[in-house]
């Protein structure tokens, strides 16, 4: 069994790592209500084995709706085209790297962390010694998210949906939109120190 919490699809699709047994949400459906649990054929076979009834119950509320089934389908269909994991990724740490200069170049502490398309920026007190192997551990990331809420509110304001505790890039994203969060970042620092 494999865990990769919250890194979705995406991610997934960077390791070498291939688990017998994964359950994926949210993203399988490209926004639509729909998940899935995939695995190695003999594995999957256990529960739903070819021409007989199946041994475990397995049902949900919007099991075969068409609609999302549909979504489904066409997200893997766009992941599936050439170069779109490279240019998730590439996205991703093109963000990373932008907000994290946008921070340091201001003086502001901060730690971007991320892989694939995702990126989360934690913003310690100043007592806070800051790390990336800090972000391994939940229990110590808690104490660098001082300022997170009012950073997020000031991104929203400005027509970026983070909630800061991650962010997330998709292929309707470019380098426009990596730009734009990087001087907003860039803004928020400078309105936080006239504060």
């Amino acid at each position: 069994m494999s865990q990769v919490s919250v890194s979705g699809w995406a991610v997934r699709r960077g390791y070498t790592v291939i688990p017998d047994i994964a359950a994926y949400g949210k993203a399988v459906g490209g926004g639509y209500p729909l998940a899935a649990v995939v695995g190695r054929r003999e594995v999957m076979e256990t529960v739903a084995p070819p021409g007989k009834s199946l041994p475990a119950y397995v049902s949900g509320t919007l099991s075969g709706n068409p609609v999302a089934a549909a979504a489904g389908l066409a997200t893997i269909d766009i992941l599936e085209q050439p170069g779109t994991y490279d240019h998730l990724f590439s996205l991703g740490a093109k963000m990373r790297a932008k907000l994290a200069e946008a921070f340091e170049s201001s003086g502001h502490k901060a730690l971007v962390l991320g892989v694939g398309p995702i990126f989360q920026v934690l913003l310690p007190t100043n007592d806070v010694k800051l790390s990336a192997d800090q972000a391994i551990n939940y229990r110590r990331i808690r104490g660098l998210q001082s300022d997170v809420d009012d950073f997020s509110s000031f991104l929203l304001n400005r027509g970026f949906l983070y909630t800061g505790r991650k962010g997330y890039l998709s292929t309707a994203h470019d380098e426009r939109q990596v730009d734009r969060a990087a001087q907003a970042a860039a803004e928020w620092t400078a309105t936080k120190d006239s504060r």
